[in-house]
């Protein structure tokens, strides 16, 4: 296991300070062993699974990473001096998830968009609220809480936040930790500058999971589209944002769509053949690569080469991918939604602080106002500008790689610049600082719980501050609600 995590990831662990427990029941948190009401049979398995980790087990500290909140509920019913955190990366359910059912199913919103029409997108409807009040109610029953991003905190706020405050557990503490992301290895790995565009090709790189909601579907879509505009330019019916001279690329290096993802099933291997044919219809087949199960290395040198890094999903709560891409000089294209449009893709000043202020944006529960194909040049040697591009659907993103591809030498390598110094936000080392300081939180409070075992004193546990909030798994999906 570990040797994969090094392989995969490039993360180095310690064999001696890490111990695997096998758990036989993990097939109840399977999405697959309930194809109706997903949502509810997973967290209610969720609890199956925990009581079969505490029976190998009792925590000093329970720390859930992969988005059972149901199984923290638990370890209060059982263990009520066991400090508990949940580290979110996605909530089970959230007022997005709740609106798009009303949604068009062609507009991108989610694998559910568009069904909550008829009497089961009613009875759909009256299940997912009844769920998120039983998300709300155990969301309180945790004692410190961090989310991978400003997005996500917003919505656990919004879901956990009256519960929090009627346990007296304030709703403001919940703080944002970035994950941890490879900035500096990329950095040494990766030159920025005038040379190493010589080695650059343009290609657009999709590194994301083959799965529904990365909607692979659209990026084909929005190339095929590209391409088009590329070999016809005025039958293109979009118009840049900004005055955009548009260069073809010689037919020596013509623009590539590279997509690279993990196939974990059967179900991820039939999804690729489906990508396949789909590219196939589009006549696009021979401008597309298909990657699966990339090492480290393989990853590293496609972004090495490429020029456009892509993220097409709708919502992501963060965005790793993303980071990498400007990590590496890539320019970004993104959705315009979630973690990538409110943390990492956004303007940045010279000296790479954020122009808008993040953390108040999550307080207030806002974004900036982003439409598709925004971004553009920001002059070659200024430092102040965009970090790339956000769209929307296949006409802003084909604008997007049109704009990116176009952008001259100068503007190009300064938007890289700007991209690589914003990254510097998620590094691993921001992270491990944030990260310590919740479990001193968490070491504080079960230090206080057993003092106040010993001396007879009730300690109370309330909201702490935590680190400030600009720091940074699975989670249960509900593909088939």
């Amino acid at each position: 296991m570990l040797c994969r995590v090094e392989d995969r990831f490039n993360i180095h662990l310690h064999p001696p300070t890490v111990v695997f427990l096998y758990l036989t029941t993990r097939n109840y948190v399977l999405a697959s062993k309930y194809p109706h009401f997903t949502l509810l049979g997973q967290s209610l398995g969720s609890l199956v699974l925990a009581y079969d980790a505490f029976s190998l087990l009792v925590p000093d500290i329970f720390i859930d990473t992969m988005g059972y909140a149901f199984a923290l509920a638990l370890v209060k019913l059982l263990f009520p001096d066991v400090p508990t955190a949940a580290y979110v990366h996605y909530p089970t359910i959230s007022t997005d998830m709740l609106g798009s059912l009303d949604d068009d199913a062609q507009a991108g919103r989610g694998v559910n968009a568009g069904l909550g029409r008829g009497w089961k997108g009613k009875l759909k409807r009256h299940y997912w609220h009844f769920f998120a009040r039983l998300y709300s109610w155990v969301g309180g029953e945790v004692d410190v809480v961090m989310t991978n991003s400003s997005w996500t905190q917003n919505h656990i706020r919004q879901l956990w936040g009256a519960s929090r405050r009627r346990r007296k557990r304030a709703d403001n503490d919940i703080a944002v930790v970035f994950p941890p992301v490879a900035v500096e290895e990329l950095e040494r790995e990766i030159d920025v500058g005038e040379e190493s565009e010589k080695s650059r090709h343009p290609h657009l790189l999709y590194i994301a999971q083959f799965r529904p909601e990365k909607n692979h579907q659209l990026v084909l879509t929005a190339f095929a589209r590209f391409l088009h505009s590329q070999q016809h330019p005025s039958t293109s019916s979009s118009t840049p944002s900004t005055t955009t001279t548009t260069t073809t690329p010689g037919p020596a290096d013509p623009p590539k769509l590279i997509l690279i993802g993990s196939v974990r099933d059967s179900d991820d291997a039939t999804r690729v053949y489906k990508l396949r044919l789909l590219a196939h219809e589009l006549k696009i087949k021979e401008s597309v690569t298909f990657v699966c199960d990339a090492s480290w290395p393989q990853i590293l040198s496609h972004l090495r080469t490429a020029s456009v890094g892509v993220n097409a999903m709708w919502n992501e709560h963060f965005g790793i991918g993303v980071v990498e891409y400007q990590a590496a000089g890539l320019l970004a294209v993104v959705h315009d939604s979630g973690g990538p449009r409110g943390d990492i893709v956004v303007d940045v000043d010279g000296d790479g602080s954020v122009n808008d202020d993040i953390a108040g944006r999550a307080d207030a529960g806002a974004d900036n106002d982003g439409g598709g194909g925004r971004g553009g040049g920001g002059g070659g040697g200024g430092g102040t500008g965009p970090t790339g591009f956000r769209a929307t659907d296949a006409a802003s993103f084909a604008l997007a790689f049109s704009q990116a591809l176009a952008l001259p030498p100068q503007d190009r390598l300064a938007m890289r610049r700007r991209a690589r110094v914003s990254a510097k936000r998620f590094g691993e080392a921001v992270f491990a600082r944030r990260w310590v300081g919740q479990m001193e939180r968490l070491v504080e409070l079960r230090r206080s719980w057993e003092t106040g075992r010993r001396t007879g004193v009730n300690v109370g546990v309330g909201g702490g501050g935590g680190p400030d909030r600009d720091g940074g798994g699975g989670q249960i999906t509900g593909r088939h609600d």
